[in-house]
């Protein structure tokens, strides 16, 4: 397997280990990987009020354009894990919410329990690493962000060989020429 661009080795090795070290927790739908005391619900059962737009002024780099939502439960802004489940059971999406807003981690599969993307949020913004895997477990794109602004971009095929990049999806994948 190539070595990864050298910036991302550290980020990818600290990722690994904070990963790892808060596995175990319960949760209300029951919660391998879900630290004790921190609520965990289903996407479904949350409503998203009050989504905005962020306006960048003069952004030197491109910038995150999806909509800020604040996520509610019970009526009130919800902080803890939201999650969303395949038919099979396996989780398909895994996010953290502060105060109604994506921050921290946040982690979507395929259905084949492979990791699809791994990204961190700050309050409601891309900041920091986020990775996207092919089906295959191969690297597919590394970004980095800074609190919206995206500073690095990278994509690679199935195979590992760098891509050429025309410009970015709305969801953060590559267009190819």
């Amino acid at each position: 397997m190539k070595s990864l661009w050298p910036p991302f080795k550290s980020t990818l090795v600290l990722g690994a280990l904070l990963l790892f070290a808060g596995c175990g927790g319960e949760g209300p739908i029951g919660g391998e990987g879900f630290e004790k005391g921190i609520p965990v619900v289903l996407i479904s059962e949350l409503q998203e009020r009050g989504s905005t737009k962020v306006d960048f002024v003069d952004a030197p780099a491109d910038v995150y354009e999806g909509d800020i939502g604040i996520w509610f439960y019970k009526d009130q802004p919800f902080t803890g894990w939201a999650v969303a489940k395949f038919g099979n059971g396996r989780l398909e999406r895994k996010e953290f919410l502060q105060t109604g807003l994506q921050h921290g981690l946040t982690q979507t599969w395929y259905e084949s329990g492979q990791l699809r993307v791994e990204s961190n949020w700050h309050y409601g913004l891309p900041d920091g690493l986020e990775v996207m895997w092919h089906e295959n477990g191969s690297v597919y794109v590394m970004n980095y962000w800074q609190r919206g602004m995206i500073l690095i971009k990278k994509a690679w095929d199935e195979n590992g060989a760098s891509m050429k990049v025309e410009g970015w999806n709305e969801d953060g994948t590559p267009k190819a020429p």
